[in-house]
């Protein structure tokens, strides 16, 4: 019973990228669609503000008007932000070079593998979602995989070994080393011994003191916001407008890649689900019992919706909430909301779910890793550590990465003596 999930990826303040032009405004190209879509507007200096909608959209009246994002409509989740790698390159640049000189990127140092959540994106929305969930089956089908090194193949259990080599764990893992290991990005990053995640939370927060400098976008997961709140209560008493639930804080989603196998309007949006209620086998009436009343009060409707509105958090679970209860959520769990139900443009990764449909997990510890890489005698916890001191292509080239034919050959033995792949 998968308990909760929550969206991941990197946070920002939207507006903070509206007022320094980190975001595309809307401009003359965007006027037709505007009015295809009932969105009215004014216009001074060439600078479009919102007037009205005949539909529901995320903008108030005066607001700027900014592009539609990767899904092609306006007033949404993803609006203003780049739709192709280049445009993600530009928007990093004019936030590191600009005026304000800020840092692109903050994460905690000692847990800098929260950045294996966008690795795990960039993967799946390269390979495309059949791929991905290939890649921890071990069984491609009549599909291939592509390699880094050009070649195709198909994935059998007994060369799934290869998947650790294909292109779509390199891009995964170059997206990390180019985005996250930057000169740009916020040096705190490295201190990877003290460096919490309370401590990323407290200076993305107060980052708005600092003229220049200060980190624009923090890769984090939905629950920040609550982990985050006594910061926003102290910050509340120099600035009530930056209090719990004030501010509105939106995800990236991550642009358009060349070569990628997903639709160019789907983005992949990993979620750190949590848990699952496992219950040992019992003839135990009065202990079924109890667990049943469980389950049955925890899958109410109404107890689902009060779930989320007091957590942040999701259940993978068929409810939807009234506009009511969607302004009852901070602006920023609103958003996540809008990304996580919206099937037609985002597909969700359940990536630590998808790992439990590979035996090996059971059998190999360094299964556990979405990239196996091994660092003398042990694996690696954070692949963007390990990358600021060895190059993707020395890492590609090496021993290090992944496991040798023959220890495949010895999880397949493990595996099938606590009965897996015996038929």
């Amino acid at each position: 019973l998968p308990w909760d999930e929550s969206i991941v990826g990197m946070v920002f303040d939207y507006k903070t990228f509206v007022e320094n032009g980190w975001l595309n405004y809307a401009s003359e190209d965007d006027k037709a669609a505007l009015s295809t879509q009932g969105i009215t507007y004014t216009e001074n200096n060439g600078v479009l503000y919102f007037a009205s909608a005949t539909g529901k959209v995320n903008y108030a009246v005066g607001d700027v008007l900014l592009t539609a994002g990767k899904d092609g409509k306006y007033g949404t989740y993803d609006d203003g932000q780049p739709t192709t790698m280049a445009e993600f390159d530009d928007m990093l640049g004019n936030i590191a070079y600009g005026n304000k000189k800020a840092k692109t990127f903050l994460y905690s140092g000692l847990n800098d593998n929260y950045t294996s959540w966008v690795m795990q994106e960039v993967m799946a929305q390269y390979m495309g979602m059949d791929l991905y969930r290939s890649y921890f089956t071990y069984d491609s089908g009549d599909m291939e995989m592509p390699m880094h090194d050009g070649t195709s193949k198909k994935i059998t259990l007994e060369n799934g070994y290869d998947v650790f080599h294909s292109e779509g764990a390199y891009q995964g893992l170059s997206f990390i080393d180019k985005y996250y290991n930057a000169n740009e990005v916020d040096e705190n990053v490295k201190k990877i011994t003290s460096y919490s995640h309370t401590d990323a939370q407290n200076d993305f927060l107060l980052g708005y003191k600092k003229a220049t400098g200060f980190p624009a976008m923090l890769v984090e997961g939905g629950w920040w916001e609550n982990e985050a709140k006594a910061m926003f209560d102290q910050i509340a008493k120099e600035d009530a407008s930056r209090g719990f639930g004030k501010r509105e804080y939106r995800y990236m989603m991550l642009p358009t890649m060349e070569g990628q196998a997903m639709a160019a309007n789907k983005t992949a949006v990993e979620t750190a689900e949590n848990g699952a209620i496992l219950v040992t086998k019992t003839n135990n009436a009065e202990k079924l019992a109890k667990i049943k009343e469980f389950i049955t009060l925890f899958l109410k409707t109404e107890n689902l919706k009060k779930f989320t509105k007091l957590s942040g958090g999701f259940t993978p679970y068929k409810y939807e909430l009234s506009e009511s209860e969607l302004n009852d959520l901070t602006p920023f769990i609103r958003n996540c909301w809008e990304i996580y139900k919206d099937s037609e443009n985002v597909e969700l990764l359940r990536t630590k779910l998808d790992k439990f449909t590979d035996p090996f997990i059971f059998t190999a510890e360094a299964s556990i890793y979405t990239v196996p890489i091994k660092s003398g005698a042990s694996y690696v916890v954070s692949p963007v550590r390990y990358l600021r001191d060895t190059s993707i292509d020395t890492l590609f080239a090496s021993n290090d990465l992944g496991y040798k034919e023959s220890d495949w050959a010895n999880f397949i033995t493990l595996a099938q003596a606590q009965g897996f792949f015996n038929n």
